[in-house]
């Protein structure tokens, strides 16, 4: 339950993130398409989402602690002992089309995502940039 609160909460920094439109800071690539301004909502979801993590780092040093096993290493490795006497079936390693398909998803999306215009401006912080923040004034330019 708790890496499924972990994978929510990431998924909502992500999507809130694409969305926010930065005062000062970057703008997601998405905001301007969608007219949404979610930042607040992307700060917000970030401070819960380092909780969580904190959460679940206590979590597992106290279950490594109790049950005496090196869970960080099962998770880094995959492998975890088993009692002898417990009857549960190995997990099968998943296929390496699966693997291929994600990766090459996840990098198609990327992509997208990268070669997207800036949305502001169409550039990355040139001249009407600067003058839609306020850091030129307009009257200066025309001169």
């Amino acid at each position: 339950m708790a890496v499924f609160a972990l994978l929510v909460s990431l998924s909502v920094v992500v999507v809130t993130g694409l969305l926010s439109a930065g005062e000062e800071g970057p703008s997601g690539p998405l905001a301007a398409v969608f007219g949404m301004d979610l930042a607040e909502a992307h700060e917000l979801s970030f401070r819960v989402l380092q909780g969580l993590v904190v959460l679940h780092l206590i979590g597992v040093a106290v279950t490594s602690l109790a049950s005496r096993d090196n869970l960080v290493l099962a998770m880094i490795t995959g492998g975890k002992r088993r009692p002898k006497n417990d009857p549960a079936i190995d997990a099968q390693p998943a296929s390496g089309a699966a693997l291929l398909a994600a990766v090459l998803l996840s990098g198609a999306a990327a992509l997208a995502l990268m070669t997207m215009p800036h949305p502001i401006g169409g550039d990355s912080g040139g001249e009407s940039t600067q003058i839609e923040r306020g850091e030129i004034d307009q009257d200066d330019e025309r001169d």
